[in-house]
């Protein structure tokens, strides 16, 4: 069997994120609340459950929301939008 033998050498890194400080750490050795999973809980998991039992929640929506967009682009490309039914339609 081959020795493998470490060097003094250390090589240089950066972090491939911007921020500044490292990520928020829970305690070691939760479980899931749900009853009957035996699920140990990551220390990167700030919630009682694990994935499979956590609430759907809806995700956060960045930028702006430009009302009427869709209605815009239907009457440019021919077709118009029934508020009613939401069916397509031709002009």
């Amino acid at each position: 069997m081959q020795e493998h033998k470490q060097s003094a050498v250390t090589i240089g890194a950066t972090s491939f994120n911007d921020h500044d400080r490292p990520p928020r750490r829970f305690l070691l050795g939760r479980v899931c609340a749900e009853y009957h999973c035996g699920t140990r809980l990551s220390i990167y998991n700030d919630g009682q459950y694990c994935t499979l039992h956590a609430p759907v929640v809806a995700p956060r929506l960045r930028g702006r929301k430009v009302i009427g967009h869709g209605k815009q682009k239907a009457k440019e490309s021919g077709r118009d939008l029934d508020d009613s039914v939401g069916e397509r339609r031709s002009i």
